[in-house]
C-alpha cells in the first residue's frame, strides 16, 4: 500500500541476493511490474546456495533500471486467506 502516494521500495544486495515477486498460486510465474505477489529470493554466497526461497511476505514488484534484478515495494505479511494474517516474525 502506498502511504501519501509514495512507494516504500527495497532493492536486494545484488549479486549475492536476487528477488522476484511471483504469483501466490504458481511460484514459477513472475507477476507484472507494480503487481502484488509473494516474494521469492535466491541467495548465492561462496559457501551457501539457497535457490527459490519463498518468503512469508507479499510485496509489489518494483523493477529497477539500475540492477538486472527486481526489487520489492510495500512489503507486508503474506495473506493467503481473506482473514487477517496470524503471527508476525
Amino acid at each position: 500500500m502506498a502511504r501519501d502516494a509514495e512507494l516504500i521500495s527495497y532493492g536486494p544486495n545484488y549479486p549475492q541476493v536476487t528477488m522476484a515477486v511471483v504469483d501466490k498460486e504458481d511460484w514459477s510465474a513472475v507477476v507484472g511490474p507494480g503487481a502484488p505477489g509473494q516474494v521469492r529470493l535466491t541467495v548465492l554466497h561462496q559457501d551457501l546456495f539457497l535457490p527459490n526461497v519463498l518468503e512469508r511476505d507479499q510485496a509489489l514488484r518494483h523493477p529497477s533500471g539500475d540492477w538486472p534484478c527486481d526489487g520489492v515495494a510495500n512489503v507486508r505479511p503474506l495473506q493467503t486467506t481473506s482473514s487477517a494474517p496470524e503471527g508476525l516474525y
